[in-house]
């Protein structure tokens, strides 16, 4: 069974973990007049806003800009709760993206590892066969060395039996024939 990419698990905690945190938020960015005026409200609307333009420019449909305003106005209360849920989904997405980077380098760490590793065998492997290769030469040498004495061996062996031959071998004598 496969593991489960880092990045989708965190992702989905988060999203998990931000349910829950909109209804937070939404409920207390009332008490700050600057997070319920500059922020939500803002986001809010703005994006009612551009998502109504889209519609109506995908449909092509032409609105002037009272018509567009007139459109794209919504309650307070429906424009924190979309303006809280923009801010979460935007915290969803930046920590999406913190994750996947991170998996990215863990995954770049773990095939440099692996590279490493791969090299340091090849090492390895490289200065065994340069070692090898020195002791096969070594006992080239060796062999070399060897028959070198061999051979002068069954020289002077075959140097003895001449001589062994020779003296074996009486002189005849002018007289005698036999």
């Amino acid at each position: 069974m496969a593991p489960i990419p880092m990045a989708k698990i965190l992702t989905e905690v988060f999203k998990v973990a931000t349910k829950p945190l909109i209804k937070v938020i939404t409920r207390n960015v009332v008490k700050s007049p600057f997070w319920k005026d500059s922020v939500f409200l803002r986001f809010g609307r703005n994006y009612n806003k551009m998502s109504l333009r889209l519609r109506l420019y995908a449909q092509g449909l032409k609105r002037n800009k009272e018509q567009l305003e007139k459109s794209a106005k919504m309650s307070d209360e429906a424009a924190l709760d979309l303006g809280a849920e923009l801010v979460a989904n935007g915290a969803t997405l930046l920590f999406g993206l913190m994750a996947i980077a991170l998996q990215q380098t863990l995954s770049g760490q773990a095939d440099q590892r692996k590279t490493d590793e791969k090299k340091r065998q090849e090492a390895e492997q490289s200065e065994m066969i340069r070692e090898l290769n020195e002791k096969v030469l070594e006992i080239g040498l060796a062999v070399e060395y060897l028959d070198t004495q061999m051979r002068s061996m069954n020289r002077l062996v075959l140097s003895m039996q001449s001589y062994n031959d020779a003296s074996r071998q009486t002189p005849k004598k002018d007289g005698d024939m036999s």
